[in-house]
């Protein structure tokens, strides 16, 4: 794994596919989204274990996912993943500090 990382960012051929960059960029996104909703779940269920181990073992969202839908004490379903990530949008839309406000004069 090492080798293919150290590949990316040295070879110019690869250094120069913007796809690439986008799906790795993608890819870290959706990692760091993942980790927090299995870090704040085993937070909110007291599962000092499991925090530890999702905040140091890096799997690509793989160990998290695995957590949140199959060995966590409540699972969760999409349907709890859903409204988690409209409300997460919704209050991240509201305190967005650069976007304009309807109020001003």
């Amino acid at each position: 794994m090492d080798s293919v990382l150290i590949n990316l960012f040295i070879n110019p051929e690869i250094a120069q596919n913007p796809l690439l960059y986008a799906i790795f960029t993608i890819v870290v996104i959706l990692s760091i989204i993942i980790k927090g909703f299995a870090l704040y779940h085993s937070a909110r269920h007291e599962e000092k274990l499991w925090f530890i181990a999702l905040l140091f073992i890096n799997t690509l969202g793989i160990l998290e996912i695995a957590y949140l839908f199959f060995l966590s004490k409540e699972k969760m379903t999409i349907q709890e993943v859903n409204v988690n990530f409209k409300k997460l949008t919704t209050s991240l839309k509201q305190k967005n500090p650069l976007s304009k406000s309807k109020n001003k004069n």
